[in-house]
């Protein structure tokens, strides 16, 4: 029979613990990054101020054979203005955004990765171009999800 002193038991103990603690603040961080996703969902939908354009592809001819004139007409949609989030043509940018916890040093960190164009498309609509102002959304989503996160690690029972 062996023998183990009271202190690898207890570092034992503890590390056990330490792990399960580390595994419960990561599954609780999935549920958070979820109420990010959400967030982001509802901040980039809805209807836009900014200027009309053609929706390139969608021209649709009609023939009035009383005038015989033929009009072509196209669908239409809204773009952002300047400071409103981005506004959605197709929705490749609001369903790009991918869920991510990443465990550091510094603790648990939620995050939404876009695999959008490299990621240089996101910070052209959250910083502006020289030939395009900002649509800031970042900080709308976080804000929009920052108590929902809160309510969730505040039932974090340790």
């Amino acid at each position: 029979m062996r023998r183990y002193s009271i202190g690898a038991e207890l570092q034992f103990a503890a590390n056990k613990t330490y792990q399960q603690l580390v595994k419960r603040i990561r599954d609780y961080g999935w549920i958070g990054v979820q109420c990010l996703r959400n967030a982001e969902l509802k901040v980039l939908s809805g209807q836009r101020s900014g200027k009309r354009y053609q929706v390139p592809g969608t021209g649709r001819m009609r023939y009035y054979k009383r005038k015989k004139t033929a009009v072509i007409t196209y669908k239409r949609y809204t773009a952002s203005a300047p400071g409103e989030p981005p506004a959605v043509r197709t929705g490749v940018f609001r369903t790009s955004w991918q869920p991510v916890v990443k465990d550091t040093d510094t603790g648990v960190h939620l995050r939404l990765n876009s695999s959008q164009n490299g990621r240089k498309y996101p910070a052209y609509l959250e910083n502006g171009t020289n030939k395009m102002a900002p649509r800031p959304y970042v900080k709308e989503i976080q804000e929009m999800a920052e108590p929902q996160v809160r309510k969730i690690y505040q039932n974090l029972h340790l």
